[in-house]
């Protein structure tokens, strides 16, 4: 049964690869577009319209691969676009170039005029839900039937933490753990957690801190580095069936979600922020910017002085055996006050992990 083609004032082409990117003009003008239309002309079937076009305007030649049953609203009156897939033909003598949907996604962000834009975000959602779509197929297609809820489950998880992640997004690149937000996430996340030596002890100390009730910078980002963490502990974990790893895994991502929604929900963005700086006058447990370098010499100094007894201990251990030292170092310069001994604690401690010098000193 042959499908029909809703009719329309234009008809368009949204082109894309094995690698699931778009193509669109190297030279873009923000006031006018850049996905590919043209007018319907009566008496031309749209779908030989749309393949002719291609080939006479550009010499580019693609394949059919879905014909979407809905109508844009354009400037000029309806569009129905074609998703196609390349074949051949010289994409740089043509004036294309391939960028990826993320980047499809910030390039829409930047054009003139709301109708303009709504017009692209809606041309550009039919590639990006068949897409995220494909990805989800291509991906549960390696999973093993035992595995599927587990990864089911990953995938609604991934879902809720990009909502609160990704809280204000130029763009939509799909959902769940098969989004380029969420992937990317987790690859950089995965990284950064090879790279913390005694990562569990880190990641035991930040939810420590991040547990206590308020409002502040710090506690967002900590928030939000435990989520990002745990979701890439879990990803890891079920790759690897450890199933009991993983489900402790997703336990921890969704506490902390949960405190991160609250921190959000019921304020808007400029309430937070204003509280967040309202914060920010020197008292216990924090410091100004410009202060915090030279808290950071005081710990540097001790630790030089001490490298012959810190020397292939654990970082832990490290930050309690210079604690006293740093603590009278930084009273002596008059900022003694704002510390309690367990706020300085992490402070060294979050130094240590973080800062890349130290690590050579404790070789």
């Amino acid at each position: 049964m042959k499908l029909a083609v809703p009719k329309a004032a234009h008809y368009g082409v949204l082109i894309t690869n094995d690698s699931f990117e778009i193509l669109i003009p190297k030279e873009i003008n923000y006031s006018e577009g850049f996905f590919l239309r043209w007018e319907f002309s009566p008496g031309c079937a749209p779908t030989k319209l749309v393949r002719s076009r291609l080939a006479e305007d550009f010499c580019i030649y693609a394949e059919f691969i879905f014909i979407p049953l809905h109508l844009i609203f354009v400037e000029g009156g309806t569009l129905v676009n074609f998703l196609m897939k390349y074949v051949s033909g010289d994409i740089d003598a043509a004036g294309f170039k391939w960028i990826s949907l993320r980047e499809a996604w910030g390039e829409v962000a930047k054009l003139d005029g709301d109708d303009l834009h709504m017009g692209e975000c809606s041309s550009l959602s039919v590639l990006n839900d068949w897409v995220h779509e494909q990805r989800r197929r291509n991906a549960e297609k390696e999973i093993n039937e035992i595995q599927i809820e587990s990864y089911r489950r990953f995938d609604a998880l991934c879902h809720r933490a990009r909502a609160v992640l990704d809280r204000y997004p130029r763009y939509f690149d799909g959902v769940g753990m098969y989004s380029e937000f969420m992937r990317s996430m987790l690859d950089v996340a995965e990284g950064e957690i090879d790279e913390i030596d005694e990562f569990d002890l880190y990641l035991s100390e930040l939810c420590a801190r991040a547990e206590k009730a308020g409002r502040s910078s710090r506690r967002e980002k900590d928030l939000i580095l435990i989520i990002r963490f745990s979701l890439a502990s879990a990803y890891r974990c079920l790759r690897e069936g450890k199933d009991d790893g993983y489900s402790a895994e997703c336990l921890r991502a969704e506490k902390f979600i949960d405190y991160l929604e609250q921190v959000y929900s019921g304020v808007s963005p400029g309430i937070r922020s204003r509280a967040i700086k309202g914060g920010g006058a020197p008292r216990r447990g924090h410091l100004k910017k410009s202060d915090i370098k030279i808290v950071e010499s005081v710990i540097l100094s001790v630790l030089e002085d001490k490298k012959l007894l810190i020397r292939n201990k654990n970082k832990y251990d490290v930050a309690k055996i210079v604690l006293d030292d740093v603590s009278a170092g930084v009273s002596s310069l008059g900022f003694g006050n704002n510390f309690v001994s367990e706020d300085l604690f992490h402070f060294v401690f979050d130094f240590i992990v973080e800062n890349k010098a130290v690590g050579e000193l404790l070789k």
